[in-house]
């Protein structure tokens, strides 16, 4: 075959029968060297070491990788093509240019798929529970962008024949009715995913313990059922036309299961906090980060379904009140809506009142007394509720966490005690009684720091002032809020808790006859009092502070 290629070629170029003898000779030097080739191909491919790569035996490897190619996995099939082509061994680059291509491009596909060994299988292709590969989110390039849900609107289930004979004012109450209807089923959806994705999947792995889940999910289980009843209840209400009339009283008779809200939402507090410390377990955060990343759980972590309960039952009022705004003035539903309004507004007053009083006892139970004697006073065990708290700064530009209660102004500071976080109470807490607020202009204050004594820029802005109406019980606090905003929102709630003047005039009273006889004013006693500006002592834990939200949160 080489010699009639030879030939061919030999005739392409159209030797002439006078050609010089230099020119016979390079051919002959040619046509040996082609043949040496061809028996160098056919020694090569009849050598043993090529019948080893075909029986597809394995090299030895110093490490083995679970996620490479092997080259045992390439059915490669070595056929000696028709037409070869005459190229010489020196520009022969690699041992891969010898082999024939795989002609068969989805063999190659498969062979491909079963080569790649999953993240979760050990080297040697055993599933192992310790020896998983930590798991990596994908790059930005290949990840999917999160799949939302698609919005269902009531006259896409309808025919244009019917809603071309119905009013704007109709077609809009039917949206509202069914923008109800379509909320309880995605809360049911939500939970269900919850519970088998999360709850269940957590339970079989043994990642946490029975009293940390029910720590984490609460009664979860519970709230399926109540909105299921839900939608069953609206389901019988639609007629044949598809369209629904009343509502009012069945949601009226619906809205007393809503009272397991109560005990779902007082224990966010504790579960949110169990749910933070778990997420340092690195099992447990490789998990949630794997069932975030999933299509199911839509790119939201665990914590946004578990919150959705709560966000879900304040907005009963306004899809109500917008069903009941869509209603003619002499529908029969009209009385029936407004009875459930009041019913609902009623279990969202317990529920909030609950959930204060948890997040009350949750904060008392991390504050860290240094002297327990003079700082654990009981106007901070007989508070209720929080009403204000945030991150404020004092003249030196510490950062301090302050906790307004109904009774009594805390200032703390965050100290990390393992893995849990406390704040250390700092100086002597101020009662409600002996709370005195005092707004400072912009300006008129500047820093106790000595590196700003003398700057020009030392001055500082939003701030006011808490001290105690007898100086002798403490010490006064100049405190920064962030803006002008946050310094409002400090001072409306400071003063919330101020007790009405008519329960200060005893204490007042006496308090002049005292002054008469000592030649002072209580503004001059105000001007004496004595500022918390002096450094605090060092603590390791000072940086965590910042975990902490800057703006001030208000209970309603």
């Amino acid at each position: 075959m080489l010699e009639q290629d030879s030939e061919s070629d030999t005739q392409s170029v159209g030797e002439p029968s006078n050609m010089p003898s230099v020119m016979s000779r390079r051919l002959t030097s040619t046509r040996s060297s082609l043949r040496r080739s061809k028996q160098k191909l056919d020694e090569f491919f009849k050598s043993p070491s090529l019948d080893i790569l075909r029986s597809g035996s394995k090299r030895k490897r110093h490490k083995t990788e679970c996620d490479t190619l092997s080259l045992q996995s390439v059915d490669i099939t070595i056929e000696e093509p028709k037409k070869k082509k005459r190229t010489s061994l020196a520009k022969v680059s690699s041992f891969a240019n010898l082999l024939s291509p795989i002609r068969n491009g989805r063999k190659v596909s498969n062979v491909l798929q079963k080569s790649l060994s999953l993240r979760n299988l050990t080297p040697n292709g055993s599933s192992s529970k310790h020896q998983g590969t930590p798991y990596r989110k994908p790059n930005g390039s290949s990840t999917l962008k999160s799949p939302r849900r698609l919005s269902t609107f009531w006259y896409e289930t309808m025919d244009n024949d019917d809603i071309q004979q119905m009013g704007k004012m109709q077609i809009e109450r039917q949206e509202a009715i069914f923008e109800l209807y379509k909320g309880e089923e995605d809360l049911i959806e939500d939970f269900s995913m919850v519970k088998k994705v999360y709850q269940s999947t957590i339970k079989k792995l043994g990642l946490m313990s029975e009293e940390e889940l029910e720590q984490i999910f609460g009664d979860l289980d519970s709230l399926i059922p109540i909105h299921q009843d839900l939608v069953d209840l609206l389901k019988d209400q639609r007629l044949p036309d598809g369209t629904t009339e009343c509502v009012g009283h069945v949601i009226r008779d619906w809205i007393p299961q809503l009272e397991a809200y109560v005990n779902y939402c007082a224990n966010q507090v504790y579960a949110k906090a169990q749910l933070d410390a778990k997420r340092q377990d690195p099992a447990v955060d490789d998990f949630l980060q794997r069932c975030q990343d999933c299509p199911a759980s839509r790119r939201l972590d665990l914590w946004s379904f578990l919150d959705v309960p709560r966000s879900r039952i304040v907005k009963y009022p306004i899809i109500l009140k917008n069903i009941e705004k869509l209603t003619p003035a002499e529908h029969s539903d009209l009385l029936p809506l407004s009875q459930a309004i009041r019913a609902v507004e009623e279990v969202i007053f317990k529920v909030d009142r609950s959930t204060g009083h948890s997040k009350c006892q949750y904060t008392k139970d991390m504050l860290e007394f240094l002297d327990e004697k003079t700082q654990q006073i009981p106007e901070i065990e007989t508070s209720k509720t929080i009403v204000c708290d945030g991150v404020l700064k004092n003249n030196r530009g510490t950062k301090l966490n302050v906790f307004l209660f109904e009774h009594v102004l805390v200032l703390t500071r965050p100290a990390t005690r393992g893995t849990h976080l406390k704040y250390q109470v700092y100086r002597q807490p101020i009662p409600a009684t002996e709370l005195i607020v005092e707004e400072i202009s912009d300006g008129q204050e500047k820093r106790g720091s000595f590196k700003t004594a003398f700057s020009n820029n030392n001055t500082c802005k939003h701030q006011f002032k808490v001290s105690f109406r007898d100086p002798s019980l403490g010490q006064a606090h100049t405190l920064q809020a962030n803006d002008e905003h946050d310094k409002r929102q400090w001072i409306t709630a400071l003063r919330s808790v101020l007790p009405p003047k008519s329960s200060l005039s005893s204490s007042s009273s006496s308090s002049s006859s005292l002054e008469s006889l000592t030649g002072s004013t209580s503004v001059e006693k105000e001007n004496v009092i004595p500022e918390a500006d002096e450094d605090l002592p060092d603590l390791a834990e000072e940086e965590s502070a910042d975990v902490v939200e800057d703006s001030p949160q208000i209970e309603k």
